[in-house]
């Protein structure tokens, strides 16, 4: 099944999506600081690492999109956003309205929940890492390809 591709670079619905910063990986952080500087990401005390959060969006937005989209370490949440769940690579299954397209074409819920979903059974993770429940690529249009 091939997903549509969004607009989000640039994003028409000024990154509403981007309202709540990211969760990254360590690597992600990493990479954001090393090519970005420090600030822009934190660890949470409960030892997440997200992306800062200034004046109501992403550290990382800014002039209608993310700084950072074209660059490897784009964090793998935002990548997925809103079809693909980065941390069980099944469905997203939390608000999908939060992306300003699919409030603008209800259609593309029923469309996103048509996939397959997220094994949260305990099967998705393996000793802290991910094992991807569904395999996805990304066609040069930016349409997301389930396999």
């Amino acid at each position: 099944m091939t997903l549509p591709a969004l607009p989000c670079y640039p994003c028409p619905y000024d990154a509403s999506c981007c309202a709540y910063g990211a969760t990254v990986s360590d690597e992600e952080a990493a990479a954001i600081e090393a090519n970005h500087g420090p600030g822009l990401v934190y660890k949470t005390r409960w030892g997440e690492w997200r992306t800062r959060v200034r004046n109501k969006r992403c550290a990382l937005f800014r002039d209608g999109g993310c700084t950072i989209h074209d660059r490897s370490y784009y964090p793998a949440v935002c990548r997925g956003f809103p079809w693909i769940d980065a941390e069980t690579g099944g469905r997203y299954e939390f608000d999908v309205t939060i992306c300003g397209e699919f409030a603008a074409r209800p259609e593309l819920i029923a469309l996103q929940r048509a996939g397959p979903p997220a094994g949260r059974n305990g099967d998705s993770s393996r000793d802290g890492e991910h094992v991807p429940a569904v395999a996805s690529t990304a066609t040069p249009d930016g349409a997301i390809r389930l396999r």
